[in-house]
């Protein structure tokens, strides 16, 4: 494969046309922001803020904000213990201010890539019609007593039927299906954490999965902790204080977790958490890279691969135009550890396309394989 030196000039090109326009977003809307763009090459910056913004300021300042999700390339805002939600362009630009009809005091979004859903702290998670701007039932009723403060749907939960993970503050954690059977639980005992407002599911990030909690605990009131899966005990890797990134440049006195997501859209073959830390006297949105390690005999200078779309349905695009050298062979291999196929690279190769239609819902491994060394990347697919 042939090596290509643009990384620097694009993300030298990008960085300015994206401070430019976060210039004049502060002239227009006096709204405090900080930025910073990612190359796409595996630099492993974990924690590096890719983005934020002071969401209240944005809002006409209207305080005490809540949940955040990431939606059709725009940032969807609540309004805590209220019926107003907002969106917010990817550069923290306010679209619209709205109100959906039936549909209040939600601390939670989340998002199945068609429909978004809403906790607001009871048992039924509200199903949204994002593009109406209404709510869509059938909603989701828990049978268990856990209330939703946080939702975050998972497409592997129920054999690939899909769930949510919801839980508030300091209770047990519950996975419920889409009819709200609970299908498993992690207990308050095994995850230890008792200030718990958002959280967000990442079946991509290798070592995975990780259920993300964004924690009213720790330094500062807002910890954001990863939860293994399926065991749900704590990372010792993934557990940081967020306070500290943003509280200069957005002058807060102090903060507490909000809500919280996962993407891999934010930044082009990125890993990002989000969260909402709801400060004083601003709320603000910030988005964290979080890095990723490559394969196993990892050699120094060898970089990553892209899988787009991922989430994926019917088609999956492999780029390897960072890699410094040629893979002959892949592989996919689904969570129980079943080769499901197996396919020739062949040398020079900088894209592939892959039929994946006939892959069942769930959590994959790419496998690309050379006479040097393998690299995996984790995919899921969702239909």
């Amino acid at each position: 494969m042939k090596k290509i030196f643009i990384t620097l000039g694009l993300s030298l090109c990008i960085s300015y046309s994206f401070s430019q326009h976060a210039e004049a977003v502060i002239n227009q809307q006096d709204i405090n922001t900080s930025t910073e763009t990612k190359s796409n090459t595996n630099d492993k910056a974990l924690w590096d803020v890719q983005f934020s913004f002071n969401s209240t300021t944005a809002a006409a300042g209207d305080a005490g904000m809540a949940a955040v999700a990431f939606y059709n390339n725009e940032f969807w805002v609540s309004r805590w213990g209220s019926d107003t939600l907002y969106r917010f362009s990817s550069t923290g630009v306010l679209i619209s201010e709205f109100i959906i009809s039936g549909l209040t005091g939600t601390r939670s979004l989340t998002t199945d890539g068609t429909y978004l859903y809403a906790g607001t702290a009871s048992t039924t998670i509200y199903r949204i019609d994002p593009s109406l701007q209404q709510l869509a039932p059938p909603h989701v009723t828990s049978s268990s007593s856990v209330t939703a403060r946080f939702c975050t749907y998972d497409a592997t939960l129920n054999s690939g039927n899909g769930g949510f993970w919801i839980g508030n503050f300091s209770t047990d954690i519950v996975a419920i299906s889409m009819s709200g059977t609970v299908l498993s639980t992690i207990t308050a005992a095994t995850h230890g954490l008792t200030g718990m407002y958002g959280a967000a599911i990442d079946n991509n990030t290798p070592g995975g999965p990780y259920l993300w909690i964004f924690n009213q605990g720790g330094t500062n009131s807002s910890q954001l902790v990863a939860l293994e899966l399926p065991s749900g005990t704590p990372s010792t890797t993934y557990n940081h204080d967020v306070f500290p990134d943003i509280s200069t440049t957005h002058s807060l006195s102090s903060g507490l977790a909000g809500g919280a997501f996962f993407t891999s859209n934010f930044v082009s073959g990125k890993n990002s958490v989000m969260c909402l830390v709801q400060g004083s006297p601003s709320n603000v949105v910030v988005v964290y890279e979080i890095a990723t390690t490559v394969g196993v005999n990892e050699l120094n200078d060898s970089k990553d691969f892209l899988i787009y779309p991922n989430p994926a349905k019917n088609n999956i695009q492999l780029d390897f135009t960072n890699l410094n050298e040629d893979f002959d062979k892949l592989t996919i291999i689904d969570i129980s550890g079943k080769t499901v196929l197996t396919q020739s690279i062949g040398n020079n190769n900088t894209k592939l396309n892959i039929d994946s239609s006939n892959l069942p819902n769930g959590i994959y491994t790419i496998s690309i394989i050379s006479n040097k060394q393998v690299l995996h990347q984790k995919m899921t697919i969702n239909k």
